[in-house]
């Protein structure tokens, strides 16, 4: 059979090959010996719709490039079965939909690059089989969504980059081999729930846009087939039921699939975080840049993985500095509480000290010493309660062991003599550190204000 040539033609109304059988020719008609084509409307302008359907079959190309096209391009329950690419529609200018249902399928590449299409390009259900790209249709623009749902069904690659989608891409329950997506931009959703076979596919949605991703945890791609870099979306659709920290560690487990040199990366990460912030869960975005924050040290050596975690702890939770406080508090209370049972600690009023030496007690009207309280204006000082200006370590303390007369706790020879150096060197250090924690704290409270 020859070919069907309809270059630059006008028709008035549509073209209808409805039911038609197209076999293969012999000689091609364009001089490339792998293809032959079997309807040739380049630059066609046709006024109303071009329908392939009621069991339409071609095993050569259909070429609609550069061609108008007033209503819907439909190819329901079409099968077409050349061996490169079965129908072309680059750069065309489609005023309705354009519809590959019904049972549709192909055996070869759908072209659609460049093509304009101002309703939906629905896939639903098709069957597409082509050795290396089913679909191809960066740079398209098409006006409502794109389905590719109802278990369609692509061997390798559909390709939309750099594509505009006025609405959705909804892949609900479809089994695909590659999805490209890079720049792609849309107005409505990404839809990826009920994936067939999701562990075989490959998904790149760098630099891409979507209004919200709606997907669940066991239709993802496998570790390193996923790629996110430069993504962009205002929300996520979740699933009901969703906890915020549901949510959180959910994302953390998405990101996590995405190749080994693309983890480091930040934007993924904070795109995250950002919506999570946005949604009011600003203790799961913390948790999402501290897991990231995590990643990118576990590539550093270990000497900077180990010194930057706590720092991370505390970027994610500033509160979690109460845990150092406490701990100080505690050791430095044990420390001066034994010390004033041993006389370590002394009044700092002369009149009071000199009794003290004396009796080994102080004037009934003077400050009563209390470890915790003495503590507490060490570790704190922005904190007043007179034990401080009342009490310190004792000059004239003589070096003493902890334990005295105790053989059982012979071990704690070991430790630093109950002396004044030892306890004013263990005072300062303990209000040193206390300044850098308060700092913190103050900080970590005011984060809480905010």
């Amino acid at each position: 059979m020859g070919t069907i040539s309809l270059v630059g033609t006008r028709i008035g109304g549509a073209l209808d090959c409805s039911g038609a059988i197209f076999g293969g020719g012999d000689s091609p008609s364009d001089g490339n010996t792998s293809e032959w084509i079997a309807i040739l409307a380049v630059k066609a302008d046709i006024a109303n719709g071009v329908f392939f359907t009621d069991k339409f079959s071609s095993s050569g190309a259909i070429r609609l490039q550069s061609s108008q096209i007033g209503g819907d391009l439909n190819c329901s329950g079409a099968t077409l079965t050349s061996r490169k690419n079965t129908l072309y529609a680059d750069g065309a200018r489609i005023s309705g939909k354009v519809q590959l249902v019904g049972g549709f399928s192909s055996s070869g590449t759908i072209n659609l690059p460049g093509a304009q299409i101002d309703g939906s390009l629905d896939c639903s259900g098709a069957h597409l089989t082509a050795e290396q790209t089913t679909v191809y249709a960066d740079g398209a623009r098409i006006g409502q969504s794109v389905f590719l749902r109802e278990r369609f069904f692509s061997s390798t690659t559909v390709r939309f980059n750099g594509a505009k989608i006025g609405g959705d891409l909804d892949c609900t329950g479809a089994r695909i081999g590659n999805l490209e997506c890079k720049g792609l931009q849309t107005g409505g959703d990404l839809i990826c729930t009920g994936i067939q076979w999701p562990e075989a596919a490959n998904l790149d949605l760098s630099n891409s846009s979507f209004a919200r991703l709606q997907d669940d945890s066991n239709c993802r791609p496998s570790k390193g087939h996923l790629k996110l870099d430069g993504l962009v979306y205002r929300d996520f659709v979740l699933p009901a039921g969703t906890t915020p920290g549901m949510v959180a560690e959910d994302r953390i487990v998405w990101l996590g699939l995405q190749p080994k040199e693309e983890l480091n990366k930040p934007q993924p990460w904070m795109q995250v975080a950002k919506v999570l912030e946005a949604n009011g869960n600003s203790d799961g975005a913390k948790r999402v840049i501290y897991v990231f924050r995590r990643q990118q040290a576990s590539t550093a050596n270990p000497f900077y993985y180990l010194a930057s975690l706590i720092n991370d702890k505390l970027e994610e939770q500033p509160m979690r500095i109460l845990f150092p406080i406490v701990l100080l508090w505690l050791f430095g209370f044990v420390i001066f509480w034994r010390a004033r049972r041993m006389k370590a600690m002394a009044p700092k009023d002369s009149d009071a000290c000199k009794e003290f030496r004396v009796s080994g007690e102080i004037p009934e009207e003077y400050v009563p010493f209390s470890a915790a309280m003495y503590t507490l204006e060490n570790v704190l000082p922005v904190v007043k309660l007179g034990q401080d200006d009342a009490w310190g370590p004792n000059p004239q303390a003589k070096p003493a062991s902890w334990f005295p007369g105790r053989p059982y706790l012979a071990w704690t020879r070991w430790l630093p003599g109950m002396n004044y150096p030892w306890l004013a060197i263990l005072r300062w250090t303990i209000i040193l550190l206390g300044w850098a924690l308060a700092l913190i704290l103050a900080a970590a409270i005011s984060e809480r204000f905010k």
